[in-house]
């Protein structure tokens, strides 16, 4: 599989105008071709077929294998196995953010990929809403870590999607950054 995800920049305190915003979720990246999930270094996971029979045809999608939050361990040891433990992966949701060559901007792919997983027990979308004030992101970025989430992810509105590490895509996730935004 050759592809090249979006990565994103560390947030240094930039505002926050003109960007969307999304907890950051503690999985494992992965791409689904529409017929195979791969990691960002281009391995396959062996997802068992029931998972996969689940995921929809035809189209790719950006997002993270996810058992929730403060699971990041158990989650990798499930995704990982050369053979999979239904078990385990009846815990794992591919949380969807992207459809990376669906046409338009970021709110435009958005809406392809929740039409996309709008029927599948084992997908969702991640919300994004408007950032709000630099206060607006501070606040959600303490009720997101005190509830034992791992940060923010800011996306700049309209943004194409860009195969490389991008200002368009920022991550929130530690106290120092936090500081930045009450700063800014």
């Amino acid at each position: 599989m050759d592809f090249r995800f979006m990565l994103a920049k560390t947030y240094t305190g930039q505002d926050p105008d003109g960007f969307l915003v999304a907890e950051k979720l503690d999985g494992i990246r992965a791409l689904w071709t529409g017929s195979e999930l791969f990691s960002r270094n281009g391995n396959a996971f062996r997802a068992p077929a029931w998972f996969t029979a689940q995921l929809p045809r035809d189209i790719v999608l950006d997002g993270e294998l996810y058992g929730g939050r403060n699971t990041l361990g158990k989650t990798s040891g499930t995704v990982r196995k050369k053979t999979p433990v239904d078990a385990e992966w009846r815990k794992i949701r591919f949380m969807t953010f992207d459809a990376p060559l669906a046409p338009g901007g970021f709110e435009a792919r958005a809406k392809a990929a929740r039409a996309a997983v709008a029927e599948s027990p084992v997908a969702a979308i991640v919300e994004h809403r408007p950032a709000g004030s630099r206060k607006d992101l501070t606040e959600l970025f303490q009720q997101v870590t005190r509830a034992g989430g791992e940060g923010l992810m800011l996306r700049k509105a309209g943004s194409a999607y860009e195969p490389r590490r991008t200002a368009a895509l920022l991550k929130i996730k530690t106290q120092s950054q936090l500081l930045k935004m009450l700063d800014g």
